[in-house]
This record gives C-alpha cells, structure tokens and sequence, in this order.
C-alpha cells in the first residue's frame, strides 16, 4: 500500500504558533494555493504580509520564485509587531 500524497498543508503563526493559514494542493504539478478561510495577503510599503487571525501581529512574507503557486513563503526574520 503507497502513502497518499499530503494535500494540504498547515503554516503555523511564527509569532504565536496558532494557525496562520493552510495550503491546499491544487494539481498534481505540485502547485499549492492558499485554502479557505486564511487570510488575505496584503501589501504595502515594506512588502507582502498576512494578518495573523489569532494573536493579530503583522506577519511577514516574501517572494519565493521556487514555490509553485503563490510564490512567498514565511521570512526567516519576523519582528512579530501589530499593524
């Protein structure tokens, strides 16, 4: 019996390590989307960022030009600030 592919993938909050959002596999190309109910990203002028839905802290994101999809990932540095 062969193991099932993971389709969706949970992206804990670096701030407060609650749920910031999920990713869902949309294709068998490995191209991930954000799935329903994560928050929308938004940008400005220091960048793209997510709004954590739990502890409510900017959470800084930045481009990944290897992630099929989206293309950001988490940054390595979060100074973990409200908005």
């Amino acid at each position: 019996m062969t193991a099932q592919p993971q389709s969706v993938n949970v992206v804990p909050c670096p701030c407060c390590k609650g749920e910031l959002y999920r990713t869902t596999l949309i294709d068998d190309r490995g191209v991930w989307a954000l799935g329903k109910g994560s928050p929308r990203v938004q940008s400005d002028e220091l960048g793209p960022f997510m709004i954590c839905p739990h502890c409510k802290k900017r959470v800084v994101l930045i481009p990944d030009r290897t992630a099929a999809g989206a293309g950001l990932k988490l940054s390595d540095v979060q100074p973990c600030v409200s908005p």
